[in-house]
């Protein structure tokens, strides 16, 4: 230690030290922020795929609510359509209700004091005449 003192090597040796301090602080700064760069990267990519099934998602929505707004019309058409067949069904009781009315009037052997009922509507089916208990679908035998 020639001409220099000894406390002059001590600084130059703390600036040396602070120099490759800083250095690496940045190096590890560096690669600190690259590695935030690729983890972002990363989230974008999974956001970008997030998004994507989010949108499918969105369609299959779509999708279901437009046809369950056509199960809506359909059933309310077919609700329309029973409608339609009750009033029809009705009006055609209320004509048979009519002819055997009518029937009963015409006809000698019914007796016109018998109470309104559908008894005969009933055992139309069995073919049976309700005022003579004959079975109608068996020929007729006058006396």
């Amino acid at each position: 230690m020639n001409d220099i003192d000894w406390w002059v090597w001590v600084i130059i040796a703390v600036i040396i030290i602070a120099l490759l301090s800083v250095v690496a602080l940045r190096a590890g700064s560096a690669r600190r922020v690259q590695g935030h760069r690729a983890k972002a990267a990363t989230l974008r990519e999974e956001a970008a795929a997030a998004t994507v099934d989010a949108r499918q998602r969105e369609a299959d929505a779509s999708t279901a609510r437009a046809q369950a707004e056509k199960a809506r019309f359909e059933a309310d058409r077919l609700e329309d359509e029973a409608r339609q067949h009750d009033d029809a069904a009705q009006r055609t009781q209320g004509e048979v209700q009519e002819r055997l009315a009518e029937a009963d009037r015409v006809d000698p052997d019914v007796s016109v004091d018998r109470p309104a009922d559908d008894t005969y509507v009933e055992d139309l089916g069995a073919g049976k005449h309700p005022d003579r208990g004959l079975d109608e679908s068996q020929p007729r035998q006058d006396h």
